[in-house]
């Protein structure tokens, strides 16, 4: 005859594995909360920057240039014009006839030169874009960029880029733009207005708005 039942073959009670899955349950449920419970972020607020004239498309463009700016539009009075001869001077004069400034403000000109430097400003004025097409597509030339910029308080600061490439066959992209619609970069066959409509970030302002915030931020840190 056996003898009483050992602690080794001793029936479990039902309790336990009940006690044990309840304390699993228990340590589960824990581990739960504690990976719910919200977690300390912090909040970098965008640099905002001012651009006068500056549309939504043109906006939208910065945006895919320097993503961690908001860029706003300053509009300038209709009263505003100006007979500079190059893009420099021009943009200046955009970013002075704004008056007051609300914070880092840049104003942007532009311009399409032959290789030699000459300007075809006049005539794009005096022949419509496809008659301008006409007589100059294929012909190899330089596109300028200037952006005046400044902080309140400091003086005005102008940076240029130029890209080669030529002028297109026939004006192409959305007609809000200007020299993009007429101009080709090198090694590619569409206008540079077609390259923008795609949502690509190219053509001279890539670097040059780069450098352009990267001052405007040198500036704000050395107000402070």
């Amino acid at each position: 005859m056996r003898g009483p039942p050992t602690g080794a073959d001793r029936p479990v009670s039902g309790n336990r594995p009940t006690a044990r899955r309840d304390a699993n349950g228990a340590r589960l449920q824990m581990r739960a909360l504690e990976l719910s419970l919200p977690t300390r972020q912090t909040t970098v607020t965008a640099m905002k920057v001012w651009t006068v004239d500056g549309n939504a498309t043109h906006l939208a463009e910065l945006s895919r240039i320097v993503a961690d700016v908001e860029w706003v539009s300053a509009p300038l009075t209709a009263a505003y014009s100006t007979a500079a001869p190059n893009p420099a001077q021009r943009a200046k004069d955009k970013l002075m006839a704004l008056g007051s400034l609300l914070g880092p403000t840049v104003a942007e000109a532009c311009d399409v030169t032959t290789v030699e430097g000459k300007s075809l400003q006049l005539e794009l004025d005096s022949e419509n874009d496809k008659r301008f097409c006409r007589w100059f597509r294929q012909t190899p030339a330089i596109l300028i960029v200037s952006v005046a910029y400044t902080q309140p308080g400091n003086d005005i600061m102008v940076s240029t880029a130029t890209t080669p490439g030529f002028i297109a066959e026939k004006p192409a992209g959305s007609a809000h733009h200007g020299w993009e619609r007429l101009f080709v970069l090198e090694g590619d066959g569409r206008t540079l207005a077609q390259q923008l409509d795609a949502g690509e970030a190219v053509g001279p302002r890539v670097d040059l708005y780069a450098h352009v915030v990267g001052e405007l931020n040198r500036l704000a840190q050395a107000q402070r």
